[in-house]
């Protein structure tokens, strides 16, 4: 019994014991030290009322289930903290009907909620990405020569889906601009020896004889040995970029050719705006 009260007090976990009329009858020191309430403010309200109002139904409805017989249930629903922000709790609850009480443990999972939120939508916006065309993925098996795509890059290289599910390079290197192809096999090379990361920006030519330009990031997987044995990585469409950053090369040196051929004019200001001087040269 003193074993089970120390660690009933020193549990970083809430640990708790709920009546069936839904309030608190007893709470260790975790909750004061978590959620910033004192033994005597948890007391006075019910369960329910620290709830985030999002998951009240949800916990309810788990609630019910012990109230008609299940042993045991789990769930995770968001508490109250005494300064009104909230923290992800994950909750096992066993009946003991016959003492009118339930025997709860509570577990803050706030940062892993947080990180998967997180990672949920980078996983969206990536998709979204996925889904415009406006990113491609490959991963280059370099122990068997075999090149697994997306649809994406399927679609800008120019292969087949058989191709796509693991073809040679080559069958992707032919669709790459032939005064592109030696710099960039030499780049795949270097950071397979060097075990690195791996960049180019090269031109695709596609199969009405446009040319698009694409980036392409990857980084060599090695194993347990240092040995390279994949080279995964994203190819991005750049068209778009270097058709601007054309025009306005084009638009820069066809001012610098106009300031060139007539006279300038020249003025000197003080510090306010004020015109000194001005001449023609």
């Amino acid at each position: 019994m003193i074993f089970e009260q120390i660690f009933f007090n020193l549990s970083p976990d809430l640990f708790c014991l709920v009546g069936t009329d839904g309030y608190f009858k007893k709470v260790n020191p975790a909750f004061e030290t978590m959620l910033g309430f004192t033994a005597e403010e948890i007391l006075r309200e019910v369960f329910i009322n620290f709830v985030h109002p999002d998951d009240r139904i949800t916990t309810i409805h788990e609630l019910e289930k012990l109230q008609i017989g299940t042993a045991k249930t789990s769930f995770e629903n968001r508490f109250r903290c005494q300064d009104g922000s909230y923290r992800w709790l994950s909750w096992t609850i066993h009946s003991a009907l016959s003492e009118d009480v339930l025997y709860a443990i509570g577990r803050d999972i706030t940062d892993k909620r947080q990180k998967e939120e997180t990672l949920h939508d980078i996983r969206t916006r990536l998709e979204a990405a996925l889904n415009a065309g406006a990113i491609a993925t490959w991963t280059f098996d370099l122990i068997n020569n075999r090149v697994v795509a997306d649809q994406n890059l399927e679609r800008l290289f120019c292969v087949s889906p058989e191709e796509a599910a693991g073809g040679s390079l080559e069958s992707y290197v032919r669709a790459i601009h032939p005064d592109d192809c030696q710099e960039v096999n030499e780049k795949i090379q270097a950071a397979i020896a060097r075990r690195s990361d791996y960049e180019a920006e090269y031109r695709i030519v596609q199969r009405d004889g446009s040319v698009r330009w694409v980036i392409a990031r990857g980084r060599v997987e090695c194993d347990r040995t240092g040995n390279p044995v994949s080279l995964p990585g994203v190819v991005l469409d750049i068209t778009e970029r270097k058709k601007i950053e054309k025009a306005l090369s084009e638009s820069e040196r066809r001012f610098r050719f106009l300031a060139q051929q007539g006279p300038s004019y020249l003025w000197l200001t003080d510090a306010e705006g004020q015109l000194l001087s001005k001449k023609w040269v």
